[in-house]
């Protein structure tokens, strides 16, 4: 057995603290040990000093803040190059810039380079675990499982299904989508730390067959679902909210969605190059 026992600053949850008022904990003096990889033991040092090991790694951080790492509950990795583009309005933005570069995750190494920059550079803001939009190429996917498996990281992801409202390049079927989805899935969902979501983009960008196939594979399957965030993302663009309302009259059968929180700010492959010659 490895040993590493860091005293530094520590800051845990044991509740959400929104709900609860001793939910964070706030160690000044804090211990975090960790054995094989794996954390053992966290909370004030006076109460934990006696488990350190005589043969352990000692790291005195005590002018640091040790947290634990954060969860992103809606990001898009194909949009690392394309952050911050401007346009008008969701529209405009989906189809001068999001569209197209998501064309390009049809080539697999496309894919693969784009999801080892992205992972590392959640890695480097904190971000150990996230809820992760791919494109609509199943190749997409399994790239972006291919970089967290190897750095042994706790994520949730899943391919991109649009049937409709979208470039022909960029289309799947219902049935299509479903197959691909279900690959996905015994092929990628529990395995290790991974986890598969069924990922219909937003309301206005599938058909009520795609939904309602996406629930019958929700059914079959253990995988999560998520959403597209309608309600989120529609109401800064009057025209997608029009396309929403007409979507929701259209549906009677729709999978299960879960909340999401607008996407962080990471940098781009071109911010490290810029950063690089300066």
């Amino acid at each position: 057995m490895t040993q590493t026992a860091y005293r530094a600053r520590l800051l845990t949850f044991r509740d959400d603290p929104a709900h609860a008022a001793d939910g964070a904990v706030f160690e000044e003096d804090g211990l975090l040990l960790v054995e094989d990889g794996r954390v053992v033991a966290a909370g004030a040092y006076t109460a934990l000093a006696a488990r350190i090991a005589p043969d352990a790694v000692i790291k005195s951080m005590r002018d640091k803040l040790i947290v634990p790492g954060f969860i992103d509950a809606h990001i898009h990795y194909p949009q690392t190059d394309m952050i911050a583009s401007p346009a008008p309005g969701l529209l405009p933005w989906l189809n001068t810039y999001t569209f197209p570069t998501e064309r390009g995750f049809e080539n697999p190494a496309v894919a693969r380079e784009t999801a080892s920059f992205f992972i590392d550079e959640l890695l480097a803001c904190g971000t150990t675990t996230a809820l992760v939009y791919c494109t609509v190429h199943k190749q997409s996917a399994d790239a972006f499982f291919t970089e967290s498996e190897a750095r042994n990281l706790r994520m949730v992801a899943g391919k991109v299904l649009m049937d409709r409202n979208c470039p022909e390049f960029l289309r799947d079927t219902a049935q299509s989508g479903y197959d691909d989805s279900a690959e996905l899935i015994a092929r990628w969902h529990g395995r290790g730390r991974q986890h598969y979501a069924l990922t219909p983009r937003f309301a206005p960008t599938s058909t009520q067959a795609q939904l309602e196939a996406c629930g019958a594979l929700a059914a079959d399957s253990a995988s999560e679902v998520i959403g597209g965030a309608s309600a989120t993302i529609a109401a800064s663009s009057p025209t997608a909210l029009a396309q929403v309302a007409a979507a929701r009259r259209r549906i009677t059968t729709i999978p299960r969605a879960a909340p999401s929180p607008a996407p962080c700010r990471h940098r781009t492959r071109r911010d490290v190059a810029r950063s690089r010659r300066a």
